[in-house]
């Protein structure tokens, strides 16, 4: 019952030292007090349909045997979940009635009977602090303080057989139990919290793989912060690359903006360092390169990248003649790589990104084995991001690309700049843009479980933050569906075009 009402607390955010968090989540009052109704709707669910093993043994000369218990009847207690400021959560619940039946038989060398019993426990109270901090390695840790928990009443009834002679002996053996349950109550209340959730603790997860070559680290960055309001959780919010995950990137998080919000269950504030240290990582391994050819191009478009043209349709050939004389009926490819670290801002009126890099033309000839170089061309782009979320991941969407063009190198001499601005405007309507916001539809992960779906989410910009406000749905039974959505995600995202990783060499 306490492990319950532990794991929802925690799975509504997978849970920060000074540093800035690149995360931060908050937990209201609402939050907390829809987690207990979730908690209170599965302990019943769990009692109503526990099966209670049979029990033999021997006792005073009897041989006995209890069989088919079950519980008849079970009333749940009221039950709140509290903020204590600068402590924990407090779990007050008060008034549990439960009624287990079940059969009887015993025998000895002279007599034996058989009937069935009744067993009532009423009025189960108990009050309970739990701490929730850090550990040493920037986990979360739960533990048990304070408890306090009484049973009013048991009652103890035999049906059948000689019950009459039996129930003259039922207020002792109630009490008895009733003896044993106030001794064992908070023994087990805080077993329950200091291993049995601690141990969940030490299980949940504090990465998240994405595109199979980044982690996401949630790990805390300072003690989660109680007020008489909420609870708020600080995590270092750094993706790094997967195969390196000492290599950090060189960047600091910055001061996050105060809200006194309080009125969804749950607040997510994402800083633009998450996607600053993504697009380092990105750059720092070859990530962002990308081999575009006449294949990955419309039908209707893959004609532009041939250096002799056919009938009135426009080639590249015809619009830089120096590359159609010098190698006909041949197909030019473009190979793009980002030569710097992408540049995100995030404002008050939405996030915009920058990007810069190199586009170098190469041409492929029938019948030969190498690729010769045309010529290069340094490219500059500036978009607006629209940000959305849906299935708990971060969605975006690319749009108003600018870009700017300059020649460079250049083996067929002089190049006509006008149609090189088509050329690449064409590749980025017709597959660079597609293909960056086929990514961006594949999301970036939230540090929420899987068992946790957003209701009514809205999202605020801030400076250097996007704030995520939300209400909660806890479906335990989403899980194994969502874990196989994901798998699909992961194979179409590194199945991506423009992100995926390409070796380059001129040739």
């Amino acid at each position: 019952m306490r492990l319950v009402v532990v794991c929802l607390v925690v799975s509504l955010v997978v849970s920060s030292s000074a540093r800035n968090p690149g995360l931060k989540a908050r937990i209201t009052k609402t939050g907390l007090n829809y987690a207990n109704t979730m908690a209170m709707q599965a302990l019943a669910k769990n009692i109503q349909t526990t099966t209670i093993p049979d029990e033999s043994g021997k006792a005073s000369g009897f041989k006995y045997t209890v069989s088919g218990m079950h519980v008849s009847q079970y009333n749940p207690p009221s039950s709140s979940i509290n903020i204590v400021s600068n402590q924990g959560l407090q779990w007050t619940a008060s008034g549990a009635y439960i009624r287990v039946d079940g059969n009887f038989r015993f025998k000895s060398w002279i007599v034996s009977d058989h009937g069935t019993f009744t067993a009532t426990v009423s009025r189960v109270n108990f009050d309970l602090l739990i701490n929730i901090g850090e550990d040493t390695s920037g986990r979360p840790s739960i533990s048990a303080g304070k408890c306090v928990a009484s049973v009013g009443g048991v009652d103890f009834k035999f049906h059948g057989g000689a019950s009459w002679l039996y129930n003259i002996f039922r207020k002792t053996i109630a009490k008895k139990i009733q003896s044993k349950l106030n001794d064992i109550m908070c023994p087990e209340v805080t077993k329950a919290v200091n291993v049995d959730a601690e141990k969940r603790m030490q299980e949940l997860p504090m990465t998240s793989t994405f595109a199979k070559r980044f982690l996401l680290d949630y790990l805390l960055t300072a003690t989660p912060m109680f007020t008489s309001d909420y609870m708020e959780t600080y995590h270092k919010g750094e993706v790094l690359w997967k195969d390196d995950t000492t290599s950090g990137a060189p960047i600091s998080a910055p001061a996050m903006p105060k809200s006194g919000d309080t009125q969804n269950m749950l607040y997510l504030w994402v800083s633009d360092y998450v996607l600053d240290t993504f697009f380092f990582q990105a750059q720092k391994h070859g990530f962002l390169v990308r081999n575009v050819t006449a294949k990955d191009l419309p039908p209707e478009s893959r004609g532009v990248l041939n250096t002799t043209c056919a009938g009135f349709t426009p080639c590249i050939g015809k619009y830089i003649t120096a590359i159609g004389q010098k190698y006909p009926n041949s197909a030019v490819e473009l190979r793009m790589r980002s030569t710097r670290v992408p540049d995100l801002n995030i404002s008050t009126s939405g996030v915009t990104a920058s990007f810069g890099g190199n586009i170098d033309l190469y041409v492929r000839v029938p019948g030969r084995t190498d690729t010769p170089f045309l010529l290069t061309l340094y490219a500059n782009m500036s978009t607006n991001v629209n940000v959305s979320v849906g299935n708990q991941m971060l969605f975006a969407k690319i749009s108003d690309v600018k870009f700017t063009l300059k020649a460079g190198n250049s083996s067929i001499g002089p190049v006509n700049d006008k149609f090189l601005n088509l050329l690449i405007d064409g590749a980025l309507k017709a597959f660079i843009i597609p293909k960056i916001n086929e990514a961006g539809a594949h999301g970036f992960p939230l540090p929420v479980l899987k068992e946790i779906t957003f209701e009514n989410t809205k999202i605020t910009f801030a400076a250097d933050t996007v704030q995520i406000s939300t209400d909660v749905k806890y479906t335990p039974d989403t899980l194994s569906k969502l874990a196989a959505e994901e798998s699909s995600v992961e194979e179409n995202l590194d199945a991506l075009g423009p992100l995926k990783f390409q070796s380059l060499r001129h040739e």
